[in-house]
């Protein structure tokens, strides 16, 4: 009999990480070549401080260690057909990582655990680089990747009752622009804060579209809220400000989606996208 497994794929923007990382560094070297203990004070002095080639190709590698002991938490449940191995230095967009969990994995923390290993990496990178810059922050960040490494194996060790099916779940971790997916929108004159098509907001009609774009027609007569499902890692801009409250979550094409609902109403025709 086939053993039933939770596919989770996470997609790393490792752009996004790099920036990351060379802003803490950019920032400490700073700190460190101007003998400046006060950021605010720093920042005043008019002084081109860059990270060198030695830096970055540090930084890089750190990271590129700390995708690696990842890999190693993970190990028991990474899925990979690849037979090579090699150190070469990540200048991938994105990285993906797929895990083959349970089935009666804690499907609740999926949308922490990419941002669980992000938050590893960079304080990964941060330790290797402070060893060799200012050796006194080590311990701290040490510190850091012990409490990131502690929240991804409770996230991958957490369990639930046995679930009678199984799904693939893709999170997306990273700032920069996600690949266009099927956004799932609905309207209404009325607030609610449960799914549309379900409970008090069950009368809620869910449309689709595979566009990153969509404008919603309101007037004075007809004032409308937005709602918009997209998959996890992803944000919604809705009439240009960025959505800020979550009403919920549903699975749609095998993949975990989470609403969002705009915190006014508009009497004009509004853009929602992402």
């Amino acid at each position: 009999m086939a053993i039933k497994k939770h596919k989770i794929i996470v997609i790393l923007d490792w752009a996004s990480l790099n920036k990351d990382v060379q802003d803490k560094a950019y920032r400490m070297a700073r700190l460190a070549k101007l003998g400046v203990a006060d950021q605010v004070a720093a920042d005043r002095l008019e002084s081109e401080i860059s990270l060198d080639d030695e830096d970055m190709s540090l930084l890089k590698r750190a990271m590129a260690q700390g995708l690696a002991e990842v890999v190693t938490m993970c190990g028991e449940y990474v899925w990979n057909t690849s037979h090579t191995s090699d150190n070469y230095i990540i200048n991938d967009k994105n990285v993906t990582l797929t895990l083959m969990m349970p089935v009666n994995f804690n499907l609740a923390g999926c949308e922490s655990l990419g941002q669980m290993i992000h938050a590893y990496i960079v304080a990964k990178a941060m330790t290797e680089w402070y060893r060799y810059t200012v050796p006194a922050r080590v311990e701290e960040q040490m510190l850091l990747c012990e409490n990131a490494r502690r929240e991804i194996q409770k996230i991958l060790g957490a369990r639930v009752r046995m679930l009678s099916n199984v799904r693939t779940i893709e999170i997306i971790v990273g700032n920069d622009e996600k690949p266009t997916v099927t956004m799932l929108y609905a309207m209404s004159n009325d607030y609610y804060t449960e799914v549309p098509g379900t409970g008090d907001a069950e009368s809620l009609n869910v449309y689709t579209t595979n566009e990153r774009s969509h404008t919603i027609t309101a007037n004075e007569a007809h004032s409308k809220y937005g709602y918009v499902g997209l998959p996890l890692g992803y944000t919604p801009l809705i009439a240009g400000k960025k959505a800020t409250t979550q009403i919920g979550k549903v699975v749609y094409n095998d993949m975990v989606y989470v609403w969002w609902v705009s915190d006014e109403q508009y009497s004009s025709d509004f853009v929602i996208t992402y």
